[in-house]
C-alpha cells in the first residue's frame, strides 16, 4: 500500500486476551514482524506494530499475586518488544478496518486475534446434561456426565481438579490427560472393570516470549529466561500425540532456525492415520469405579453407530 494511513493499518496487529496465549502470541507476531521489517525496506523507519488489549487491572492474571515476578517479567519482555499493552480495556467489536475497544478507541488493524475463549454452544442431543455456570458440561471423578453412558472432557467439561475445588484448565495438556483417562475408563466399562479416577495434578503453565526468554510455573517453582524457555520448549514436544510427530517438530525447528525455512509445509501431518474403528457393534459391560464410586450402577457400553458428544461415536461417548 502507497497511503501511509492504509500502511499503517495493515501493519498493525490486535491481540484481545492478556492470559498466557495473549501474552505469547503477541510476543511471537512483535518478535516475527520486527524481523521482516528489517528485512523489507519498504517499511521504512516505521516498525510494524503490535496491540494487546486485557480487561483485567495486569496481565497474566491466572498467576498472580502468587507468582508476580513471572508475570511481571513477561510484561517487561512485552515492552523490551514495543507491544503496545492497554490494561483495563477490552475489545468490543471488530469491524472492517479495525478494532473498537470498550472505551470507544478505534484501533486501525487489518488483523485482530482473539485469545479470550469462547462461549459453550451445546450440540444437539446433549441439552439435558448438567453444566457449570460457564455451560461446561460437568463430570465426576470418573469424568462421567449426568446422563449414563456419555463421558466427557476437554475445554467443553468441568472435571474436577483432584486437589482443587475448581475444574481443571480448559486447555490442551488438560485435554490430553482427560481423553486418556476417558478412554481408558470406557474400555474398562466394556471389559467390566473397576473405573479410574483422573488424578493429573497438572505441571504449571508456560509461555515463550522469544527464543531465551519464557515464562514457566512448574509445581509452584517459576523459571525464567533461558531457563524458562528450555522447560517450556521441552514440554511442548514431550506432549506432542506422538513421538514421530515430536521428532518431525523438532527437526523442522532446528531447520527453521538454521535456514529460515521449514521442512513440512504447514497444514501437513506426517504420519497421521485414520480413526480406530469401533471394537463391536454391539459390546455390554459394567461400570465399576474404585474407591467408593458410584459402583452400584451398572452401565451398558454400546457401540450403534450414532454421534457422541464432541465427535464421538456410539453410547459410550466422550466429550
Amino acid at each position: 500500500a502507497t497511503d501511509p494511513a492504509e500502511r499503517e493499518r495493515l501493519e498493525t496487529v490486535v491481540v484481545a486476551g492478556g492470559g498466557f496465549a495473549g501474552v505469547e502470541m503477541a510476543a511471537a507476531i512483535a518478535e516475527r514482524m520486527a524481523v521482516l521489517g528489517r528485512d523489507a525496506p519498504s517499511h521504512g523507519r516505521r516498525r510494524p506494530r503490535v496491540v494487546l488489549v486485557h480487561g483485567g487491572a495486569a496481565l497474566l492474571p491466572e498467576v498472580r499475586p502468587r507468582f508476580d515476578r513471572l508475570a511481571d517479567y513477561a510484561t517487561d519482555r512485552l515492552a523490551d518488544l514495543d507491544v503496545d499493552v492497554r490494561v483495563g480495556t477490552r475489545l468490543a467489536r471488530v469491524t472492517a478496518t479495525g478494532a473498537i475497544l470498550d472505551d470507544d478507541t478505534m484501533v486501525a488493524s487489518a488483523t485482530v486475534v482473539s485469545t479470550v475463549g469462547q462461549a459453550m454452544v451445546p450440540l444437539p442431543g446433549t441439552e439435558d446434561l448438567a453444566r457449570d455456570a460457564d455451560g461446561r458440561i460437568t463430570t465426576d471423578a470418573w469424568l462421567q456426565t449426568s446422563h449414563p453412558g456419555v463421558w466427557a472432557g476437554g475445554d467443553a467439561a468441568a472435571v474436577p481438579h483432584v486437589f482443587r475445588a475448581t475444574a481443571c484448565p480448559p486447555n490442551a495438556l488438560w485435554a490430553i490427560k482427560h481423553g486418556v483417562r476417558v478412554g481408558d475408563n470406557i474400555a474398562r466399562t466394556i471389559q467390566g472393570r473397576r473405573l479410574r479416577r483422573f488424578r493429573f495434578p497438572g505441571l504449571g503453565q508456560a509461555a515463550s516470549l522469544g527464543v531465551g526468554k519464557g515464562a514457566v510455573e512448574l509445581y509452584g517453582v517459576t523459571l525464567t529466561g533461558w531457563a524458562g524457555w528450555v522447560a517450556r520448549w521441552g514440554f511442548f514436544h514431550w506432549f506432542m500425540p506422538s513421538r514421530r510427530i515430536a521428532v518431525a517438530t523438532i527437526r523442522d525447528w532446528l531447520a527453521l532456525r538454521r535456514t529460515g525455512r521449514h521442512l513440512t509445509p504447514l497444514g501437513t501431518a506426517e504420519g497421521s492415520r485414520p480413526a480406530l474403528a469401533a471394537v463391536s457393534d454391539r459390546v455390554a459391560g459394567s461400570c465399576v469405579p474404585d474407591e467408593g464410586g458410584p459402583g452400584d450402577r451398572s452401565r451398558r457400553a454400546e457401540h450403534d453407530g450414532d454421534r457422541g458428544v464432541g465427535g464421538g461415536r456410539g453410547r459410550a461417548r466422550a466429550a
